[in-house]
């Protein structure tokens, strides 16, 4: 087994990860995706504190979408029905066309924040009421 070459001080840089590859994120987005990662692990440990490990799994597939949405719009704007008649629709001719990047986003981001807003108007009832 040939020893495995290590890189020189000069030739480390070259080696390191490559910040303008395709996989790469600008400080904004990654900011983004940790936020909508903590707020997910965030509400599945409340879940799972209250309601116990069932509940906290149907959590984290819920939850898992909202982060999903957010940390791959590119990939879920492209599925717009689980029905393969409409897969096969000339999207661009249509009004509107496809979703956007951004529609996703939001959509992820509503997922994970809903549920503070269902609590806050349950407390605005309970409490008015």
């Amino acid at each position: 087994m040939p020893a495995e070459k290590k890189p020189s001080s000069g030739e480390e840089s070259s080696w390191s990860f490559d910040s303008q590859g395709d996989h790469a994120v600008d400080r904004g987005q990654r900011t983004e995706r940790i936020a909508a990662l903590a707020v997910a692990a965030l509400w599945i440990g409340l879940i799972f504190y209250n309601s116990g490990l069932g509940y906290a799994i149907r959590g984290a597939a819920l939850f898992g979408l909202g982060v999903a949405a957010i940390w791959w719009p590119d990939a879920l704007s492209q599925f717009h029905s689980l029905r393969p008649s409409l897969r096969s629709l000339d999207w661009e001719a249509m009004k509107g066309g496809r979703p956007s990047l951004g529609s996703a986003r939001i959509a992820g981001w509503l997922i994970l924040i809903l549920p503070v807003i269902i609590w806050g108007v349950a407390k605005l009832i309970r409490v008015s009421g």
